[in-house]
């Protein structure tokens, strides 16, 4: 029983690191939209809530900096963009 849950724990703290990482890169590098438009770093189209969930799991995850830009980002899309814009 021990060794299942020392395992468990492990599990999650390897696949925790991995999907952070797989998060960073996705983060960090431009997307494309559905439309067939490219996005500049930083910008997903998460909206509010799922800017929020991303942050944090990057910030769990020791990447402060990343969530940081993240949350600065002012250019569309962006969670951001629409306070700038007086929406």
């Amino acid at each position: 029983m021990i060794w299942d849950r020392t395992w468990l724990a492990f599990l999650e703290a390897v696949l925790s690191e991995h999907f952070a990482l797989n998060l960073v890169n996705t983060v960090k590098r431009e997307n494309t939209g559905d439309d067939g438009k490219t996005y500049p770093q930083y910008s997903l189209m998460t909206g509010f809530i799922g800017t929020a969930w991303i942050s944090k799991a990057l910030s769990d995850n020791g990447y402060d900096d990343v969530a940081y830009n993240l949350l600065q980002q002012t250019s569309y899309p962006s969670w951001l963009y629409l306070f700038c814009r007086h929406v």
